[in-house]
């Protein structure tokens, strides 16, 4: 139950959500703006389409198709204040939770809205960074099977110099929010 919470699909920032995802995003390691949004969805790497068999996606090397794909910007609303902003990335059966920033004492509300579009959207697998929400969805009895997932990644010997326990990371920073 989503008590007066209303959910907005966006497809563009206005100066009042980024202003909010700004004051979210302070221990972020990965500062956006309004313009990498609006890229974002603009640009992604993936192409919808229902008839991939039909594509000639092997022609060409960078190109990507999904039978389902979309990226969603879902800002969240209580009581007409902005309580949370969330990036979602469906790929066929694939849910990524590519940024979120939220009100930390509405975390449950905001992870029932991403689990809410798993149902929905028929997802097998939702792969997401924020821990909050991670642990209420697996303290919750609506999903089956989980497991951990280790992505390994190349980093210079520079970056070793600093301590990035302070900081956030969410999936979509660098290069995997656009496949």
């Amino acid at each position: 139950n989503l008590d007066k919470i209303k959910i907005e699909y966006v497809n563009l920032i206005d100066n009042a959500l980024m202003k909010f995802i700004k004051s979210k995003s302070i221990y972020n390691l990965s500062k956006k703006n309004i313009k990498f949004f609006h890229w974002l969805k603009a640009y992604h790497w993936v192409q919808e389409a229902p008839l991939t068999k039909y594509t000639e996606d092997k022609k060409y090397f960078f190109s990507m198709f999904a039978k389902n794909f979309n990226i969603y910007f879902v800002k969240v609303i209580k009581s007409n204040k902005i309580i949370g902003f969330v990036v979602l990335q469906r790929k066929n059966h694939q849910l990524k939770v590519l940024f979120v920033y939220y009100n930390n004492e509405y975390f449950q509300d905001i992870s029932k809205i991403i689990l809410l579009h798993c149902f929905k959207l028929k997802i097998k697998e939702m792969i997401c960074y924020d821990d909050l929400i991670n642990s209420r969805i697996k303290s919750s009895l609506t999903y089956l099977y989980r497991r951990l997932r280790k992505k390994e990644s190349i980093i210079s010997k520079d970056f070793g110099k600093i301590d990035y326990k302070k900081y956030n990371f969410n999936f979509g920073d660098g290069d995997c929010c656009f496949a």
